[in-house]
């Protein structure tokens, strides 16, 4: 039997190749990526950089400055801006803001001296609301034997981010219902749904 006196084979293994190379493409694609964002998430040995010429990166949402690397201020605004994004849509968050800010340093001691006045000094990471200010600091250094571990800190701490500029804002109208008439803006949220939500969220996988 030869392929070409088969028209029907012929057109099924055409047909079934179709179908199949476009999926290992999409793979090898996607590992790619991945290896890419792994790359740009890990720590490494930063050179000396003074705060003053930190890198900027900005997003619709976000601005992150480091004086670790231009791939690491990226990330970590591609990273939160992601985040932002689901959580609007989860829910139903449509307000417009001014962005949001990160700092992230390039050692723990640089971070200490900042948190000290907080009182976050021996924290991996914080998130502090001051006003309209709302900002997440922390060291882009690695810890736990992970050298992508900041990403935890940063879904944590940008969920909090999140909470608290949800809640600067009227309740979306639809559900306005479940409130008192003259309740229109939300104060607070539970602690144990704030934190249980960033605890989620720190041990979530990110495509």
């Amino acid at each position: 039997m030869h392929i070409n006196q088969q028209p029907h084979l012929r057109a099924a293994l055409i047909l079934l190749l179709a179908i199949i190379l476009p999926s290992f493409c999409q793979a090898s694609e996607r590992s790619a990526r991945v290896k890419r964002v792994e790359k740009a998430a890990t720590v490494e040995e930063y050179p000396d950089l003074p705060w003053e010429q930190a890198y900027v990166y900005k997003n619709k949402r976000y601005v992150v400055r480091t004086n670790t690397s231009p791939k690491v201020a990226s990330y970590i605004g591609q990273l939160l801006n992601f985040e932002q994004e689901r959580f609007r849509g989860m829910f139903n968050f449509d307000e417009e803001v001014p962005r949001l800010q990160v700092y992230a340093y390039r050692t723990r001691e640089e971070f200490e001296r900042v948190a000290l006045p907080y009182g976050f000094a021996q924290s991996d990471g914080f998130f502090m609301q001051q006003g309209a200010d709302k900002t997440i600091y922390l060291p882009y250094v690695a810890a736990y034997n992970d050298p992508t571990y900041p990403t935890e800190i940063l879904l944590h701490e940008g969920t909090h981010q999140f909470v608290s500029m949800a809640l600067d804002f009227k309740i979306p109208g639809p559900y306005r219902k479940y409130f008192e008439d003259d309740v229109t803006t939300l104060k607070s949220v539970p602690l144990w749904l704030n934190e249980g939500l960033a605890t989620y969220m720190e041990v979530a996988r990110f495509d």
